[in-house]
């Protein structure tokens, strides 16, 4: 039983890796230096990641880690996006 749930985790990797990197490739398309803003990559990363094929981002995405990570690594700033503002208590 224990195995189908870390198999499942896997895919579950898998398939948000391989999305990730699809729209990283699309955003690099339409505007490199604004996707190298949005993702934090520097643009020698930017570049690999337009060179690549849809195998090779199949490939690359089948590790046993997630690609991408949270970029908001701060518990206050998680905390002051996330609480509720003065305006969205006007809006009621």
């Amino acid at each position: 039983m224990k195995t189908n749930k870390v198999d499942e985790q896997l895919k579950s990797i898998h398939d948000i890796n391989l999305s990730y990197l699809i729209l990283a490739q699309q955003l690099i398309r339409e505007d490199k230096y604004a996707a190298g803003f949005r993702l934090g990559l520097t643009e020698a990363t930017i570049d690999s990641l337009m060179a690549l094929s849809l195998p090779q981002l199949i490939k690359l995405a089948t590790t046993n880690q997630f690609i991408c990570r949270l970029r908001i690594d701060d518990e206050i700033v998680i905390d002051n996006l996330t609480k509720n503002s003065r305006i969205e208590a006007l809006q009621k």
